[in-house]
């Protein structure tokens, strides 16, 4: 059974869309690596062990810019600039590939 994400990930992700700049970003980097970034490494190992028993072609690399999509914004071409996403991203792929094209 897969571990749920504890309940302060939600309020992390809340205060980070209220506080969406580098300087509280850093001051609470903690937070971020033990409530979001920790869990999710944790659920696209399990997830990805899960699905490889049914199809071995699955990939699942619990790593960021692999499985795990960044939390930092490319603003160049955005009309968004806040710098974070606020919201988790996670893939998994079928194929050989070292991520998906």
């Amino acid at each position: 059974m897969l571990k749920c994400f504890p309940k302060r990930t939600a309020g992390y992700l809340n205060k980070l869309s209220r506080n969406n700049n580098r300087e509280w970003f850093e001051a609470n980097r903690n937070i971020y690596n033990s409530d979001f970034l920790g869990p999710l490494i944790y659920f696209v190992e399990e997830m990805g062990g899960k699905l490889l028993k049914l199809d071995p072609e699955i990939t699942a690399i619990p790593k960021i810019d692999k499985s795990i999509f960044r939390l930092h914004r490319d603003v160049r071409f955005s009309k968004n600039k806040e710098p974070y996403i606020t919201n988790a991203g996670i893939l998994f792929w079928n194929g050989k590939a070292k991520k998906m094209v």
